[in-house]
């Protein structure tokens, strides 16, 4: 990839973009990072992403669109909620294509080399939400994002001893998510498309 391109959402290898706060701590942070290491120290792994595009395109009025990307203080949002409520017809809804898949699954499994991948510290964030069932996170469940949410992700482990994936506890503001000895790692996230 060309790193001085690596924000451009219409370049064609960038094939699946993520929401800021989810890619950058949260995917590198639980998975990205620690398979790196991994690889570093030795193993072989086998790594899987799955993404999944809502319908091509949507509808919204702009007062939802400007509600979903500033504060309630913004001053640039104050003026267009101005504008509307002066001339309705500035409400009306307008289309935009999709281009950011609404599921994603990365999947690692240490396949040689006898390591294990071990993360770092993962925090909370305040616009990505952590779901202790992964289940809530598949296609096809509807995903409401709450207040500032934008994300809503799941981690599980498995530390090849038999018992399978694992659920992993999510983090709280004094509490990171840190995990270690994994043999396989799945991140699953639901997350806004516009």
């Amino acid at each position: 990839m060309d790193s001085h391109q690596a924000f451009n959402l219409y370049e064609e290898w960038n094939l699946a973009p993520q929401q800021r706060s989810f890619n950058s701590p949260i995917y590198t942070g639980t998975i990205e990072n620690p398979v790196t290491k991994a690889i570093k120290a030795g193993a072989t792994i086998k790594y899987t992403v799955k993404v999944q595009y809502p319908d091509d395109q949507y509808q919204i009025k702009p007062s939802n669109l400007i509600q979903n990307l500033f504060g309630p203080n913004d001053m640039y949002r104050q003026e267009v909620e101005g504008a509307i409520a002066r001339n309705n017809a500035l409400d009306n809804p307008f289309t935009f294509r999709r281009r950011t898949p609404g599921f994603w699954q990365a999947e690692a499994e240490v396949v040689a080399g006898g390591k294990t991948i071990n993360s770092g510290k993962t925090r909370s964030r305040q616009d990505v939400a952590f779901e202790n069932n992964p289940v809530n996170v598949q296609p096809g469940v509807n995903y409401q994002p709450v207040a500032l949410e934008q994300v809503r992700y799941s981690l599980e482990i498995d530390q090849g001893v038999g018992a399978g994936w694992q659920a992993q506890a999510g983090p709280t503001p004094g509490n990171p998510i840190k995990y270690a000895g994994a043999t396989k790692v799945r991140v699953t996230a639901r997350q806004q498309t516009f």
